[in-house]
């Protein structure tokens, strides 16, 4: 099983690199799953394939559960444009040394909308939504934390179609807090909506991480199938507030998000607080003219700590 996922990480690499021309651009269709999940991962702008923990790691990265030290339980809502709603549930199970399960449910709702005829005329409402589910598993080669994520994707507009893809994942060992990772997302698998079949958002993703005492500084280069490639920066810096609490501080920058001159399109922040078994966190994105993102995001973990040593 070890060296089929191995062997599924460099199949997808190369099946997605294979993808990656000006013809796809643009075609594909169940893109909330490179959303990801979790308000620290957002407010650090995606940069997360070698900074993702916690069981939001398997919307990032599936190889870094393999070092979940407990079980870990996180939710997320997300308040989008004209009343969209993205939700995303997790949790992962250590099980043998080293080893992992996790399990992830990802929804998004796209409020109701209006059906019409050909002529114009109102037939009611609907309500088109997008939904995900999926099952990991974590483990280690030698040093090196390896996952495997297979999930079945359902999304309704007017007609329903669903799938299945999978997720692979590679995270290298702590290096004097030095990571890197290596993640290919939303493999195979296409949603056919009545006569027409649409591919899932396949997504090569490359990252490293650098933490230094209380910060923690994250760089991605993502390489989306249907869109030109683009960088995701990130940092987070954390401050004790007595006890067994502290305070989280965070910003981004995707210039996949980036705005015109002037605009604020393309930051993110975020603010937490947690101690050792609870964290909670929010960020906020701003989209120019179209608005902004506000999201929310709880975790509780049994086993381990999340606050930073000083």
């Amino acid at each position: 099983m070890k060296r089929l996922a191995i062997a599924l990480l460099f199949m997808g690499a190369a099946q997605a690199f294979a993808g990656l021309s000006s013809a796809s651009r643009g075609t594909s269709a169940a893109t909330f799953l490179t959303l990801g999940g979790g308000a620290r991962g957002a407010a650090m702008a995606g940069a997360q394939t070698a900074a993702a923990d916690g069981a939001f790691a398997l919307q990032w990265n599936p190889a870094a559960i393999a070092n979940a030290p407990g079980v870990d339980v996180e939710l997320e809502h997300a308040s989008w444009f004209e009343s969209v709603d993205y939700n995303v549930a997790a949790a992962v199970v250590p099980t043998f040394q080293g080893q992992a399960a996790g399990v992830s449910v990802q929804q998004l709702n796209y409020g109701d909308l209006t059906k019409r005829d050909d002529s114009g005329y109102d037939q009611g409402n609907f309500t088109p939504k997008d939904l995900s589910a999926a099952l990991a598993w974590g483990f280690h080669v030698g040093d090196y934390a390896w996952g495997v994520s297979g999930k079945v994707v359902r999304s309704e507009i007017v007609s329903s179609a669903q799938t299945a893809a999978a997720d692979i994942g590679l995270l290298s060992p702590d290096k004097e807090g030095h990571h890197w990772g290596l993640a290919v997302s939303n493999v195979g698998g296409r949603l056919k909506y009545d006569s027409k079949s649409e591919s899932l958002p396949l997504l090569v993703s490359a990252g490293a991480s650098q933490r230094w005492k209380r910060f923690l500084f994250a760089g991605d280069l993502k390489f989306p199938r249907d869109n030109n490639a683009y960088v995701a920066l990130g940092a987070e810096g954390s401050v004790g507030l007595g006890g067994a609490w502290e305070g989280v501080g965070r910003v981004g920058y995707s210039s996949r998000t980036q705005g015109g001159a002037g605009g604020l399109s393309g930051f993110s922040i975020g603010a937490g607080l947690r101690a050792g078994w609870f964290a909670f966190d929010y960020a906020f994105e701003p989209f120019d003219d179209l608005g902004s993102i506000q999201l929310f995001s709880l975790s509780l973990r049994g086993g381990g700590s999340r606050v930073n040593p000083d």
